[in-house]
Protein backbone atom coordinates (compact mmCIF):
# COMPACT_ATOMS: atom_id res chain seq x y z
CA UNK A 1 0.00 0.00 0.00
CA UNK A 2 1.44 3.45 -0.58
CA UNK A 3 0.35 6.45 0.41
CA UNK A 4 -1.67 9.22 -1.62
CA UNK A 5 -1.04 12.92 -0.66
CA UNK A 6 -1.95 13.20 3.87
CA UNK A 7 -5.09 11.45 3.39
CA UNK A 8 -5.25 8.52 6.37
CA UNK A 9 -3.05 5.43 5.15
CA UNK A 10 -2.99 1.25 6.30
CA UNK A 11 0.44 0.10 5.53
CA UNK A 12 -0.02 -3.81 5.17
CA UNK A 13 3.65 -5.64 4.59
CA UNK A 14 5.83 -3.36 7.37
CA UNK A 15 7.01 -5.21 10.17
CA UNK A 16 9.33 -3.90 9.39
CA UNK A 17 3.44 -1.98 16.77
CA UNK A 18 -0.53 3.33 24.61
CA UNK A 19 -3.24 5.52 26.37
CA UNK A 20 -0.90 8.55 26.22
CA UNK A 21 -3.93 10.65 28.19
CA UNK A 22 -4.54 10.04 31.47
CA UNK A 23 -8.49 9.86 30.23
CA UNK A 24 -8.10 7.75 27.51
CA UNK A 25 -6.33 5.01 29.91
CA UNK A 26 -9.11 5.01 32.30
CA UNK A 27 -11.69 4.36 29.09
CA UNK A 28 -10.18 2.08 27.85
CA UNK A 29 -11.57 -1.45 27.21
CA UNK A 30 -15.03 -0.26 29.19
CA UNK A 31 -17.43 0.39 26.29
CA UNK A 32 -18.34 -2.53 25.06
CA UNK A 33 -21.48 -1.25 23.14
CA UNK A 34 -21.35 0.01 19.01
CA UNK A 35 -18.79 2.81 18.62
CA UNK A 36 -20.22 4.30 15.67
CA UNK A 37 -18.05 2.87 12.80
CA UNK A 38 -20.70 1.04 11.02
CA UNK A 39 -21.84 3.85 9.69
CA UNK A 40 -18.45 5.51 8.55
CA UNK A 41 -16.49 6.25 5.67
CA UNK A 42 -13.51 3.79 5.33
CA UNK A 43 -10.75 6.63 5.88
CA UNK A 44 -12.86 7.82 8.89
CA UNK A 45 -12.82 4.37 10.10
CA UNK A 46 -9.04 4.13 9.49
CA UNK A 47 -8.43 7.42 11.20
CA UNK A 48 -9.97 5.89 14.09
CA UNK A 49 -8.08 3.30 14.15
CA UNK A 50 -4.97 4.95 13.80
CA UNK A 51 -5.90 7.10 16.89
CA UNK A 52 -7.47 4.18 18.84
CA UNK A 53 -3.74 2.53 18.30
CA UNK A 54 -1.65 5.65 19.26
CA UNK A 55 -3.51 6.22 22.07
CA UNK A 56 -3.16 2.70 23.95
CA UNK A 57 -0.75 1.55 26.89
CA UNK A 58 -0.29 -2.15 25.25
CA UNK A 59 -1.02 -4.07 22.59
CA UNK A 60 0.60 -7.98 21.40
CA UNK A 61 1.20 -7.93 17.85
CA UNK A 62 1.69 -11.40 16.20
CA UNK A 63 2.26 -12.92 12.50
CA UNK A 64 3.83 -12.90 9.46
CA UNK A 65 3.62 -11.84 6.13
CA UNK A 66 5.57 -13.52 3.19
CA UNK A 67 6.79 -10.21 1.88
CA UNK A 68 7.98 -9.65 -1.51
CA UNK A 69 11.40 -10.48 -1.00
CA UNK A 70 11.67 -12.21 2.37
CA UNK A 71 8.84 -13.12 4.98
CA UNK A 72 8.51 -11.61 8.18
CA UNK A 73 7.37 -12.52 11.49
CA UNK A 74 7.02 -10.73 14.65
CA UNK A 75 5.82 -11.65 17.92
CA UNK A 76 5.76 -8.76 19.98
CA UNK A 77 4.82 -6.96 23.57
CA UNK A 78 4.68 -3.51 23.17
CA UNK A 79 4.22 -0.75 26.32
CA UNK A 80 3.64 2.51 25.07
CA UNK A 81 6.69 5.13 26.01
CA UNK A 82 8.33 1.98 27.95
CA UNK A 83 9.60 -0.34 25.40
CA UNK A 84 8.31 -3.66 24.45
CA UNK A 85 9.50 -7.78 24.69
CA UNK A 86 9.47 -10.59 21.41
CA UNK A 87 10.53 -12.12 18.83
CA UNK A 88 11.04 -11.29 15.29
CA UNK A 89 12.58 -13.10 12.14
CA UNK A 90 13.33 -11.21 8.87
CA UNK A 91 14.77 -13.48 6.05
CA UNK A 92 17.33 -16.00 7.53
CA UNK A 93 17.83 -13.26 10.33
CA UNK A 94 16.25 -14.58 13.52
CA UNK A 95 16.58 -11.98 16.71
CA UNK A 96 14.98 -12.14 20.26
CA UNK A 97 14.18 -7.92 21.68
CA UNK A 98 13.69 -6.26 24.64
CA UNK A 99 13.77 -2.45 25.20
CA UNK A 100 13.31 -1.08 28.46
CA UNK A 101 14.37 2.09 30.21
CA UNK A 102 16.50 3.18 27.46
CA UNK A 103 18.05 0.42 26.56
CA UNK A 104 17.77 -2.31 23.50
CA UNK A 105 18.59 -5.57 24.25
CA UNK A 106 19.89 -8.04 21.57
CA UNK A 107 20.12 -12.09 21.22
CA UNK A 108 20.41 -12.95 17.20
CA UNK A 109 21.66 -16.32 15.85
CA UNK A 110 24.91 -16.80 14.13
CA UNK A 111 24.15 -14.23 10.56
CA UNK A 112 22.77 -11.35 12.50
CA UNK A 113 25.93 -11.17 15.59
CA UNK A 114 28.09 -11.43 12.19
CA UNK A 115 26.29 -8.66 11.26
CA UNK A 116 26.66 -6.62 14.40
CA UNK A 117 29.99 -7.74 15.74
CA UNK A 118 31.80 -9.48 13.18
CA UNK A 119 32.49 -13.07 12.43
CA UNK A 120 35.78 -14.06 14.85
CA UNK A 121 33.55 -11.71 18.18
CA UNK A 122 30.42 -13.68 17.19
CA UNK A 123 31.56 -17.59 16.95
CA UNK A 124 32.83 -16.24 20.45
CA UNK A 125 29.58 -14.65 21.77
CA UNK A 126 27.36 -17.18 20.42
CA UNK A 127 23.41 -16.66 22.27
CA UNK A 128 25.28 -13.96 24.33
CA UNK A 129 22.85 -11.13 25.09
CA UNK A 130 24.20 -7.54 23.45
CA UNK A 131 22.99 -4.20 24.52
CA UNK A 132 23.17 -0.74 23.21
CA UNK A 133 21.43 2.61 23.69
CA UNK A 134 17.89 2.09 22.17
CA UNK A 135 17.80 5.81 20.28
CA UNK A 136 21.10 5.11 18.63
CA UNK A 137 24.33 3.36 17.79
CA UNK A 138 24.60 0.02 15.78
CA UNK A 139 20.97 -1.54 17.39
CA UNK A 140 19.23 1.26 16.99
CA UNK A 141 17.34 0.37 13.84
CA UNK A 142 15.87 -2.57 15.51
CA UNK A 143 14.27 -0.32 18.20
CA UNK A 144 11.05 0.22 15.99
CA UNK A 145 10.47 -3.43 17.03
CA UNK A 146 10.15 -2.91 20.54
CA UNK A 147 8.24 0.80 20.20
CA UNK A 148 4.54 0.91 20.16
CA UNK A 149 4.45 4.49 19.04
CA UNK A 150 6.61 3.62 15.58
CA UNK A 151 5.42 0.03 15.03
CA UNK A 152 1.96 0.19 15.36
CA UNK A 153 2.11 3.85 13.09
CA UNK A 154 3.95 2.40 10.65
CA UNK A 155 2.30 -0.91 9.69
CA UNK A 156 -1.12 1.20 9.31
CA UNK A 157 0.91 3.75 7.53
CA UNK A 158 0.17 3.50 3.15
CA UNK A 159 -2.51 2.23 1.19
CA UNK A 160 -3.98 2.95 -2.12
CA UNK A 161 -7.71 3.43 -2.07
CA UNK A 162 -9.53 1.86 1.35
CA UNK A 163 -13.15 0.73 0.94
CA UNK A 164 -15.90 -0.56 3.40
CA UNK A 165 -16.14 -4.87 3.25
CA UNK A 166 -18.61 -5.45 5.33
CA UNK A 167 -18.81 -6.72 8.66
CA UNK A 168 -17.11 -10.04 10.14
CA UNK A 169 -15.73 -11.11 13.32
CA UNK A 170 -12.09 -12.06 14.72
CA UNK A 171 -11.66 -14.05 17.63
CA UNK A 172 -15.14 -13.21 18.32
CA UNK A 173 -15.16 -9.46 18.23
CA UNK A 174 -17.70 -8.03 15.62
CA UNK A 175 -15.39 -5.92 13.21
CA UNK A 176 -15.58 -3.98 9.99
CA UNK A 177 -13.40 -4.42 7.02
CA UNK A 178 -11.43 -2.30 4.96
CA UNK A 179 -10.22 -3.31 1.85
CA UNK A 180 -7.66 -2.18 -0.26
CA UNK A 181 -8.09 -4.30 -3.36
CA UNK A 182 -5.29 -3.15 -5.07
CA UNK A 183 -2.45 -4.13 -2.49
CA UNK A 184 -4.65 -7.00 -1.35
CA UNK A 185 -4.74 -6.68 2.05
CA UNK A 186 -7.30 -6.13 4.91
CA UNK A 187 -7.80 -4.41 7.62
CA UNK A 188 -10.02 -5.50 10.65
CA UNK A 189 -11.57 -2.75 12.96
CA UNK A 190 -13.15 -3.56 15.92
CA UNK A 191 -16.71 -2.31 15.79
CA UNK A 192 -17.72 -2.31 19.21
CA UNK A 193 -15.77 -1.26 22.74
CA UNK A 194 -12.73 1.16 21.23
CA UNK A 195 -12.04 1.12 17.67
CA UNK A 196 -8.69 -0.85 17.56
CA UNK A 197 -7.14 -2.94 14.73
CA UNK A 198 -7.50 -6.32 14.99
CA UNK A 199 -6.03 -8.03 12.22
CA UNK A 200 -4.01 -7.43 8.93
CA UNK A 201 -4.71 -10.14 6.68
CA UNK A 202 -2.92 -9.87 3.16
CA UNK A 203 -3.07 -11.92 0.28
CA UNK A 204 -1.60 -12.81 -3.26
CA UNK A 205 2.29 -13.50 -3.37
CA UNK A 206 2.82 -11.36 0.10
CA UNK A 207 0.48 -13.74 1.84
CA UNK A 208 -0.08 -13.53 5.81
CA UNK A 209 -1.82 -12.01 8.53
CA UNK A 210 -0.51 -9.87 11.46
CA UNK A 211 -2.76 -9.66 14.91
CA UNK A 212 -3.41 -7.16 17.09
CA UNK A 213 -4.77 -8.29 20.62
CA UNK A 214 -4.35 -7.92 24.30
CA UNK A 215 -4.97 -4.34 24.22
CA UNK A 216 -3.83 -2.34 27.26
CA UNK A 217 -3.33 -5.97 29.27
CA UNK A 218 -0.49 -6.02 31.89
CA UNK A 219 2.73 -6.13 30.93
CA UNK A 220 6.40 -6.61 32.26
CA UNK A 221 9.70 -5.70 30.54
CA UNK A 222 12.44 -6.86 32.12
CA UNK A 223 16.50 -6.55 31.17
CA UNK A 224 17.55 -9.85 30.55
CA UNK A 225 20.38 -11.11 32.48
CA UNK A 226 24.28 -10.36 32.21
CA UNK A 227 23.91 -8.61 28.79
CA UNK A 228 27.45 -7.57 27.05
CA UNK A 229 27.59 -3.89 25.99
CA UNK A 230 28.22 -3.84 21.86
CA UNK A 231 30.62 -0.86 22.65
CA UNK A 232 33.11 -2.69 24.55
CA UNK A 233 33.50 -4.76 21.10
Amino acid sequence: MRRRGARPSCRPAAVTLACLAAATLASCGADTGPNGIASQSAERVLARAQAAASSAATVHVIGSIAGAARPISIDMELVSGKGGTGHATLGGVDVELTQVNGWLYVRGNAPLMRRLVGAPAATKLGRRWLKAPAAHGPLAPLATLTDLRRLIPETLADHHQLSRDGRSTVDGQPTLALADNVERATLYVASTGTPYPLALVKRGRAAGRISFDRWNKPVTLLAPPNPINIKAL
